[in-house]
């Protein structure tokens, strides 16, 4: 919310706790080029997180996909690296498959998550925060859909994968990655 006025004063900012898109333009001029981010912005990992979904699997890289599932939620971290995905997608051919879910925690991803297991996907993208990352990681667990996982950085919190192996939602069968 202050992004603007920083910008109109002149302030530079460094490390926003924050990936959104808004923190990045390529080309950036003028007090454009006072935002400096650290954290990878979300529309530049979601290409990252599409390019090793399909990178094939040598010396462990990538992760071999023959059909991606993305499931994104409708927050500022789902479509920002939503837009990174797709981005990404116009460089191949691969097939890919879109669910779009509610952002806010305590929404049911069943529908997002039948729709990624009706499409026989491989690898599934969770285009997510933590909190709609963890109940669609249980979701995948209830509906019997094991494929490998990759998400965001923002998800890797020890606390919360531990959590979800200890639900039995990441398993040998459903392994999660993240950048």
């Amino acid at each position: 919310g202050t992004l603007d006025y920083l910008k109109e004063k002149e302030v530079p900012m460094v490390y926003a706790a924050t990936g959104i898109n808004d923190l990045y333009q390529e080309g950036a001029t003028g007090n454009d080029r006072a935002v400096m981010p650290l954290q990878p912005i979300y529309k530049t990992e979601g290409r990252v997180l599409l390019a090793r979904a399909l990178a094939a699997t040598t010396d462990d890289v990538g992760l071999g996909a023959s059909k991606v599932g993305v499931i994104s939620t409708t927050d500022d971290a789902g479509k920002g690296i939503l837009e990174g995905i797709q981005r990404q997608a116009e460089e191949t051919t691969a097939p890919i498959v879109y669910a779009e879910t509610a952002a806010a925690s305590g929404t049911n991803h069943t529908a997002a998550v039948n729709q990624i297991k009706t499409a026989g996907c491989d690898v599934v993208i969770v285009a997510a925060n933590q909190a709609p990352f963890g109940e669609i990681l249980n979701a995948m667990r209830d509906a019997g859909l094991n494929a490998k996982v990759i998400t965001s950085y923002v998800s890797a919190d020890t606390a919360t994968l531990n959590n979800l192996i200890v639900a039995g939602s990441i398993t040998a069968d459903r392994p999660v990655y993240t950048t």
